[in-house]
């Protein structure tokens, strides 16, 4: 039986190596986990009685931070104001966490590149950097420094405009400072694609890793 795919590249490299293997392949998970909740899929089902699947279950929970149920952005009253920035708000939330774990994907997967094993997969964890990683990176510090944004452009007279259409499937901001917009791809389509890349980058690393040690043969 083949070993895990965590055993083989700890066997190659180290107990550290092996944890941000396994912690990109969780994060992962727990980012598509969280792209259904921008999009207000229900929970995939799962076997408690499978031992790797209640551990996947129990690591994507904890790397989603139990942020609580989604509020559904859609069956509300448009012409309520308040309700419908309410709404909004909430949404919002589901979309910066998602660029939360999706970041985390990256610092994991950074780690797993930096073992000697593993640096000729440098190159195309850049790729996927200049592909994926950056503009959602720049997504998350769009959320965690608004504050001093929103203070900054106030004292300036600038405006301040983000739109998030679930329609169209995307996030966008304008950035009066710099005359451009930011814009962030939230649809499934598109975690489709990340993710297929990435578990193409987690397979070559595996790969490399060589073949599982054999244990030989019990004495006769």
């Amino acid at each position: 039986m083949e070993p895990p795919d965590q055993l083989k590249v700890m066997a190659a490299t180290s107990l550290v190596i092996s944890t941000h293997f396994s912690l990109a392949e969780e994060y992962l998970d727990a980012a598509g986990l969280q792209n259904g909740r921008i999009w207000l899929d229900p929970p995939p089902e799962w076997d408690p009685g499978n031992w790797v699947e209640l551990t996947r279950e129990l690591s994507d929970a904890a790397a989603m931070m139990a942020p609580g149920d989604s509020i559904p952005m859609p069956h509300f009253d448009y012409g309520n104001i308040a309700e419908r920035q309410s709404r909004f708000q909430a949404i919002l939330i589901e979309v910066h966490l998602y660029f939360v774990l999706i970041d985390h994907v990256y610092k994991y997967l950074d780690a797993v590149v930096s073992a000697d094993r593993y640096h000729e997969l440098r190159v195309r964890l850049d790729e996927l950097n200049d592909k994926w990683f950056r503009n959602y990176n720049a997504g998350r510090n769009l959320f965690e420094h608004r504050i001093s944004r929103l203070v900054a452009l106030g004292e300036s007279g600038q405006p301040w405009h983000h739109e998030l259409s679930l329609d169209h499937g995307y996030l966008l901001h304008t950035d009066p400072a710099h005359k451009r917009d930011h814009f962030w791809d939230i649809r499934k389509e598109a975690f489709a694609g990340l993710r297929h890349d990435v578990e193409d980058l987690l397979r070559q690393v595996v790969e490399r890793s060589g073949s599982w040690p054999s244990l030989g043969t019990a004495p006769q």
